[in-house]
């Protein structure tokens, strides 16, 4: 990360968020989320795995309206 951001610790970064969530460690995820967001909006397959994941912590946190809202984002981009 001192030279720039790669695919592959984005990728890491995103199978790591994948492993929290269905773990269930909401704290982990949440933070993680929190870098992953940014460095993958503009990149679509990266992206469409964040979304995935984002809808894994609404799944979550109960709030079953916003983790439909991500997969439906990420199955329109696959």
């Amino acid at each position: 990360l001192e030279v720039g951001h790669s695919w592959v610790t984005t990728w890491a970064q995103n199978t790591l968020a994948t492993i929290y969530a269905h773990r269930g460690e909401q704290a982990k995820l949440q933070l993680i989320m929190q870098e992953i967001v940014p460095l993958t909006i503009n990149y679509k397959q990266y992206y469409i795995f964040t979304l995935s994941n984002l809808g894994h912590l609404a799944a979550m946190k109960n709030q079953i309206f916003e983790a439909k809202k991500y997969y439906q984002e990420a199955y329109a981009l696959a």
